[in-house]
């Protein structure tokens, strides 16, 4: 048995008891689904390189980009927290809305690589799409801090 495959069962069995369902794809990907709520599933991919190292994408409710860690016990603390973050926040009244906004990040820069890659898009069309960006990444960012709002506090292992 490698080593890439102990890892990756110490992992499996670590998320099997946060109530994972684990899909293994071969000793180096794995797919881990947390049932969250009946509107809700959180999912990750993990895969695990030659040198023992793992890189974790977040696929669902949203896809986000990987995240590179360096043991065991770094991506099992780092999917604990999250998962209890999410169970937290799916008991909001506006989890539905955040999830439909997360959501519509994603196909923003999906439409842009379209947009950008299959068409010749002249500089004032990029301009105003930058524009735009902004502004709402300053929105996020004047909400963003503990002064605008409590931050919630979770208590983790």
């Amino acid at each position: 048995m490698n080593r890439n495959s102990v890892s990756g069962d110490i992992i499996d069995f670590s998320l099997k008891q946060l109530g994972a369902k684990i899909s293994k794809f071969n000793s180096q990907m794995h797919l881990v689904e947390f049932d969250i709520n009946e509107k809700c599933i959180v999912s990750y991919i993990f895969t695990i390189t030659r040198e023992d190292k793992f890189y974790l994408q977040t696929l669902k409710p949203y896809p986000l980009w990987e995240e590179k860690y360096a043991s065991v016990d770094e991506i099992v603390k780092f999917i604990e927290k999250d998962i209890a973050k999410f169970k937290n926040a799916a008991n909001s009244n506006n989890f539905d809305k955040f999830i439909e906004i997360a959501q519509s990040s994603v196909f923003i820069s999906q439409y842009l690589e379209n947009l950008f890659l299959n068409y010749n898009i002249d500089r004032e069309m990029l301009d105003n799409i930058e524009i735009g960006i902004k502004e709402i990444m300053e929105v996020i960012q004047m909400h963003n801090s503990e002064e605008a709002y409590e931050k919630i506090k979770l208590k983790f292992k």
